[in-house]
């Protein structure tokens, strides 16, 4: 938090997106599961205009295995170029990289869960933990979230930065 800059919120960043999604339900052996595969089109962007607009066009493709009470999935990218004129930051894919790896764990009504991404080839990215409580009150749990490396939003996609945050989430499930 920032008092110069934030009152209260930074910036908020969206991703609209449109997508098909299939349950294979195929057993892959030692208690794998392929249930998730998702191929579609996002939109991310800070909503904003002139020099501090960041915003991206990306066809994805995910896929998700799980064995019992754990879970992984697999998103890869592919970014839709702009005119050179009008593209906000072309260098986004080298702090984003072209896909993702994300794991969760599930232990006695907690949620764990760990991110990958990044761009080997220019030794960036990011990584981001994050853990939800039981049921506070109705669909009310506990949030914390630790995120390391760049991108943690658009305005900041090629600044590293560690941060921690706490809050709630309104999940009934």
């Amino acid at each position: 938090y920032n008092d110069n800059i934030s009152r209260p919120f930074r910036e908020t960043n969206y991703m609209p997106e449109v997508f098909v999604s299939y349950r294979p339900g195929l057993a892959l052996g030692g208690g794998w599961q392929w249930n998730l595969l998702n191929a579609g089109f996002n939109h991310q962007s800070n909503g904003r205009t002139d020099t501090i607009s960041r915003s991206w066009n990306r066809l994805f493709a995910e896929a998700g295995v799980e064995r019992g009470d754990f879970a992984v999935l697999a998103k890869a990218w592919y970014r839709i170029k702009e005119d050179a004129d009008k593209d906000d930051n072309p260098d986004i894919t080298d702090y984003y990289g072209y896909g993702s790896l994300t794991a969760i764990y599930k232990w006695r009504d907690h949620d764990f869960s760990m991110m990958a991404r990044g761009n080997i080839n220019q030794g960036k990215g990011a990584a981001q933990f994050s853990w939800m409580s039981p049921k506070l009150i109705g669909p009310i749990r506990g949030y914390v979230q630790a995120f390391t490396g760049y991108g943690e939003s658009m305005i900041d996609y090629n600044w590293n930065q560690t941060t921690i945050g706490a809050g709630i989430a309104i999940n009934d499930e």
